[in-house]
C-alpha cells in the first residue's frame, strides 16, 4: 500500500511544461493570468521568455528550444500588427520559416498571432491606453475571463497545450 501511495504522489508532481516566447511584458502579464487560470499550477509549469519586439522574439526561439526538455510545449506568440487575414497568415508562415519550424517534432512548437494585437481579446477597445498599467490589465483579465478564454487565438493555444 505504501508503494502505491508513493507512486501516486510522484505522478502528481509530474507537471506538463509550457514555455511562452512573447514580444513584451504586457503580453506576459495578460497571457500569464489567462493561462494560469486555465491550467492549474499543480498540473502545469508555465514559464515566459520576453523579447523586446518581434525580431527579439525570433532570436530567442532556437536557444530556448535547445535548453528546455523535449516534452516542453513551446508557444511563439506575437502581434501580427495587421487586420488583413492574408497578411497575418503570411507573417505566421514567415515566422515558421525563420525559426526553422519543420525541424521540430509535430506538437512541440506552436506559432500564434493576435490580429492586430493582444488587446483585441478584450471587449474594452480602449484598453490600449492602459498597456503599461499591469494591475489594470490583471483586473481586466479577471473581469473578462469568460469571454477571453473563448477568443479564437486563446482557444487555439489552449488546444495546442492540451494536445
Amino acid at each position: 500500500m505504501a508503494t502505491i501511495n508513493k507512486t501516486k504522489s510522484a505522478e502528481r508532481k509530474i507537471r506538463k511544461k509550457i514555455c511562452f516566447i512573447i514580444e513584451g511584458k504586457t503580453d506576459e502579464v495578460i497571457l500569464s493570468h489567462i493561462f494560469k487560470s486555465m491550467f492549474p499550477e499543480t498540473d502545469y509549469n508555465i514559464v515566459f521568455s520576453v523579447g523586446n519586439g518581434y525580431s527579439s522574439l525570433i532570436s530567442k526561439v532556437r536557444p530556448i528550444i535547445d535548453s528546455v526538455p523535449e516534452e516542453t510545449k513551446i508557444l511563439v506568440v506575437y502581434d501580427s500588427d495587421t487586420t488583413n487575414p492574408r497578411v497575418a497568415e503570411e507573417k505566421i508562415d514567415l515566422t515558421k520559416y525563420l525559426i526553422n519550424f519543420t525541424m521540430y517534432p509535430e506538437g512541440r512548437l506552436g506559432v500564434f498571432s493576435f490580429d492586430p494585437n493582444i488587446e483585441i481579446i478584450f471587449p474594452d477597445k480602449n484598453l490600449v491606453r492602459h498597456k503599461g498599467d499591469f494591475n489594470y490589465l490583471v483586473k481586466a483579465v479577471e473581469s473578462n475571463y469568460n469571454s477571453i478564454k473563448d477568443q479564437k487565438t486563446i482557444k487555439q493555444m489552449a488546444q495546442f497545450i492540451q494536445a
